[in-house]
C-alpha cells in the first residue's frame, strides 16, 4: 500500500510540473486569465487589482454610459483633496451585472456615494458573460488567480485576448471611437478633438427594447445599496436628439423609461436626476446617441454634482471618512 501510495504522488508530482510550468509562463509573458468574456469587463478588473486602491468616496459603476459619459477630471476637481474617486464601469454592463459588482465593491472601497450613469440600453437581455460576485472577488483582490487559468484553459482563447486587449490599448488611437484607454480614476473620453471622427456610428437608431427583469435588477441595486448605508444616485445619462429620436414613438419610449426607472430609484429611497430632459446637450457633443464626446463628459460630471449637491451628500454620509 505505502509503495502505490508513492508511485502515486510521484505521478502527480509529474503531472504537476507542467502545469505549474505553463502558469508560471503566462504570467512572466503577461497572459492574463480570463475572468469573463468581456475583453472591457477583464481590462477594468486588472487595472482595478493592480491599482490597489484603498478607500474610494465616489464609486461610479455602469455600462459605457458610464465609463465615458462621466469626466473624470471635473469629478475630481470638485472633490479636491478631501474625497476620491473611482470609476468602474465598463461596456455593455447591465443592472443585473451590477448587482453581481456592488457587494463587492461596497464592502472592499466603503463608498460614501455610489454613481450609476445609464440609459435605455442598460435595460436590454445581459451581454455580457458574466462571472459570479464570489469569482469577482477573488479576482480584484488577487486571490485564486490559478482557478481562473483553469476554468478557462483555452491557451488560443487566452492568447487571443490578449491579442484584442493590445488592439483596444496598446495600440489604439486616443482619438477613436472605440478603445479602452483608461485615466487614473478608471475612466475613458472617447474623443477629445474631432480628428478621425467616424461618422457612421453618429446616426445610429437609438435602441428601444428594454426586458422588465432588469427593471427588478434596478430594484435589487438601490434596495442593497440602502440596505449597506451608501446612497445611490441614478444618472438618466444625455441622449442625441436629432436624427435619432425625433419620432413621437421613441420620444414616448425615452419618457416611459424615465418615469419607470425614477419610481424604482425614488421608491427606494434613492436620488434620481434626470440630465437627459431637464438639461440640453448640443447634439455636436455626442459620436453616436448616448455617448457624450468633447467637453460632453466634463460638462456633465459639473451638472451632476450641481444637480445633487455632491458634497453635502458625502458630508452627511459617515460610513468613510475623508481624505483617506
Amino acid at each position: 500500500m505505502k509503495t502505490y501510495l508513492k508511485k502515486f504522488g510521484l505521478f502527480a508530482l509529474m503531472g504537476a510540473i507542467p502545469l505549474v510550468g505553463l502558469y508560471m509562463l503566462l504570467n512572466m509573458t503577461d497572459i492574463k486569465p480570463l475572468l469573463t468574456d468581456s475583453v472591457s469587463f477583464d481590462y477594468k478588473a486588472d487595472l482595478v487589482a493592480e491599482a490597489n486602491l484603498e478607500q474610494v468616496d465616489v464609486l461610479c459603476v455602469g455600462s459605457s454610459i458610464a465609463l465615458n459619459n462621466v469626466g473624470s477630471r471635473a469629478m475630481q476637481e470638485y472633490l479636491g483633496k478631501d474625497y476620491t474617486y473611482y470609476n468602474f464601469s465598463s461596456w455593455g454592463l447591465t443592472m443585473q451585472d451590477l448587482n453581481i459588482m456592488l457587494p463587492v465593491l461596497l464592502e472592499k472601497y466603503q463608498p460614501k456615494v455610489v454613481l450609476v450613469a445609464s440609459g435605455p440600453m442598460d435595460f436590454e437581455k445581459q451581454k455580457v458573460g458574466m462571472c459570479t460576485t464570489e469569482e469577482f472577488s477573488w479576482y480584484i483582490n488577487n486571490e485564486r488567480r490559478p482557478y481562473f487559468y483553469f476554468k478557462n484553459s483555452d491557451l488560443y482563447n487566452l492568447f487571443q485576448r490578449k491579442r484584442t486587449r493590445n488592439k483596444y490599448t496598446k495600440f489604439a488611437h486616443p482619438e477613436m471611437r472605440i478603445h479602452l484607454l483608461m485615466d487614473e480614476w478608471g475612466g475613458s473620453n472617447l474623443i477629445t478633438k474631432r480628428d478621425n471622427f467616424q461618422w457612421f456610428r453618429y446616426d445610429e437608431n437609438l435602441i428601444k427594447v428594454t426586458e422588465d427583469y432588469q427593471y427588478d435588477e434596478l430594484k435589487k441595486l438601490c434596495d442593497y445599496s440602502k440596505s449597506q448605508s451608501t446612497p445611490l444616485v441614478f444618472v438618466a445619462s444625455p441622449m442625441k436628439k436629432k436624427p435619432n429620436c425625433e419620432d413621437e414613438a421613441c420620444k414616448q419610449f425615452i419618457r416611459e423609461h424615465t418615469q419607470r426607472t425614477r419610481e424604482i430609484v425614488e421608491g427606494s429611497g434613492q436620488t434620481f436626476v434626470d440630465m437627459h430632459s431637464n438639461h440640453t446637450y448640443a447634439d455636436s457633443l455626442f459620436c453616436d446617441e448616448s455617448h457624450l464626446v468633447y467637453g460632453g463628459p466634463d460638462s456633465l460630471s459639473n451638472d451632476i454634482v450641481k444637480e445633487i449637491s455632491l458634497k453635502s451628500m458625502l458630508e452627511a454620509n459617515p460610513h468613510a471618512t475623508a481624505g483617506k
